[in-house]
């Protein structure tokens, strides 16, 4: 399948070892911020999943977009549905890693979260700031402060020991890291806020967005903020997809 800018999605199926290549490309913010070009590709993320799920093949995906899109394709993927083999084709320092969670998922090199939780108001909505790759606490508060997004309780999560492009060595600490991420969250969310939208800012490898996208559906409501690294708009933070 091959689609025209400003995205493309490239399916190539290799018959021998029974295998399905898949790249996804989008090229700037403007694509997911613009309405029309943002439904276009989530319904075309959507249809290529559903395929991916009808073909029962072993798949390697390229994600080189954005986090929320990376995201959104693994919740399209639920893992609790979908049964995959899912092989992520990440960009690190050292080249393109592939990246597949094992099926003890028992890492040989532990992940810890840093966690601060900030009570903000007694409303039912909730942010997550994730730092993996960068400590972004301090600018989602600004954000969230600025736009006079109505959270009751901030919960930031700080990889550990310290936000870089090489704390995440592969998908077992993706995948341990996301389970105790979601434990903590859910933890932290009673009463009212059980029911309140979830408002997710991620500094992460695209894998990782993707794996927690397979995981998220227990979350109910939310939201996913990109960062306007490109400076095409206003150099911030932007809403980009709402789910479900």
């Amino acid at each position: 399948m091959n689609y025209s800018a400003p995205f493309s999605a490239t399916k190539i199926t290799n018959m021998n070892q029974n295998l399905i290549y898949f790249s996804l490309l989008t090229l700037t913010l403007c694509t997911v911020l613009n309405l029309s070009l943002n439904l276009k590709l989530l319904r075309k993320i959507k249809e290529i999943s559903e395929s991916l799920l009808q073909a029962k093949k072993p798949v390697i995906i390229r994600l080189d977009t954005h986090l929320s899109i990376s995201f959104y394709f693994g919740y399209c993927l639920d893992a609790k549905y979908a049964g995959l083999d899912i092989t992520i084709l990440q960009k690190t320092l050292a080249g393109s890693k592939e990246w597949k969670p094992t099926l003890n998922s028992s890492s040989s090199t532990k992940v810890w979260w840093e966690r601060e939780i900030i009570q903000v108001s007694d409303n039912e909505d909730i942010a997550l700031s994730i730092s993996v790759t960068k400590d972004i606490g301090q600018d989602v508060l600004e954000y969230l402060s600025n736009q006079k997004i109505g959270v009751g309780k901030v919960l930031h999560f700080k990889i550990s020991p310290q936000p870089s492009n090489t704390v995440i060595e592969n998908a077992d600490q993706i995948t341990q890291a996301v389970n105790e991420l979601l434990i903590e969250t859910n933890r932290n969310r009673t009463g009212k806020t059980k029911l309140g939208r979830v408002h997710i800012f991620i500094a992460a490898p695209n894998a990782f967005s993707f794996f927690m996208g397979q995981l998220a559906k227990p979350l109910g409501k939310m939201t996913l903020y990109e960062f306007d690294f490109e400076r095409t708009k206003d150099g911030s933070y932007n809403p980009v997809i709402s789910l479900p």
